[in-house]
């Protein structure tokens, strides 16, 4: 399940995060047996592993540009920026007001690889939504969503085949990604002279920080050509 919590992140410290991490995360899914984060200093700071040792969490780090360790939370983090993207429009600045729509609709969506949506893995059952309520009123239906029919035995029967069902796929889909990696991550050849289209996420700092190249700008600059090589086969310099 994906929850997204607006934060100036430079600006915070461990115990902010921590503080965050009780009122948002804690207080709906109680204690994790393992955290997994990336490689971030508020992450690695003393206070915050001593705090995840205390409630017996054991924490864990990320490799970065590692798919295998992180693909999960990028795959994520791409779909979140994406769609607040599609939703600021010209206005980025705004981007905080569209938080709660993005978390809806992603916990709402069903998984192309479980075959359900998070809510229905964690709750057992989607949440009504303003277009469920709709339907409803239009077709003067006023029983229950999917999911909630059948006695408390059913349901709870029901739950546990879901989650296994979704724990098999899961593995699955985990296994062909490892396969298509493996067979996929070959290195390219570029020339100079080449066009080519840069990753927002390797530009300069002070790049970055330009207006037309905003958190949620353009993911893709270019196309740049390449001026000269260095360092090795694949490093080279851009106009």
């Amino acid at each position: 399940m994906v929850h997204i919590i607006p934060l100036n992140f430079q600006d915070s410290s461990a115990e902010v995060i921590a503080r965050i991490y009780f009122d948002h995360i804690w207080k709906l899914h109680g204690t994790p047996m393992k955290i997994v984060s990336d490689r971030d200093p508020r992450f690695q700071d003393a206070m915050w592993k001593e705090l995840m040792r205390l409630m017996g969490t054991k924490v864990a780090s990320t490799t970065p540009y590692n798919p295998r360790s992180d693909g999960q939370a990028e795959h994520t983090n791409r779909v979140v920026e994406d769609m607040l993207r599609s939703f600021v429009g010209s206005n980025p600045e705004d981007w905080d007001l569209w938080c709660a729509n993005v978390e809806f609709a992603i916990n709402d969506t069903r998984s192309d690889v479980t075959g359900f949506t998070p809510f229905e893995l964690v709750l057992g059952h989607s949440p009504m939504s303003q277009l469920d309520l709709f339907l409803q009123a239009a077709a003067g239906q006023h029983s229950r969503r999917k999911g909630g029919e059948g006695t408390a035995h059913e349901m709870a029967s029901k739950f546990a085949a879901q989650l296994e069902d979704a724990r098999t796929k899961l593995e699955l889909a985990q296994q062909r990604r490892r396969h298509q990696f493996d067979q996929r991550h070959t290195a390219k050849s570029f020339q100079l002279g080449d066009l080519v289209w840069v990753d927002a996420k390797h530009l300069t700092e002070n790049i970055m920080n330009r207006e037309s190249f905003r958190k949620l700008g353009p993911r893709w600059h270019g196309p740049l050509p390449i001026t000269e090589r260095f360092f090795s086969d694949q490093q080279r310099e851009l106009q």
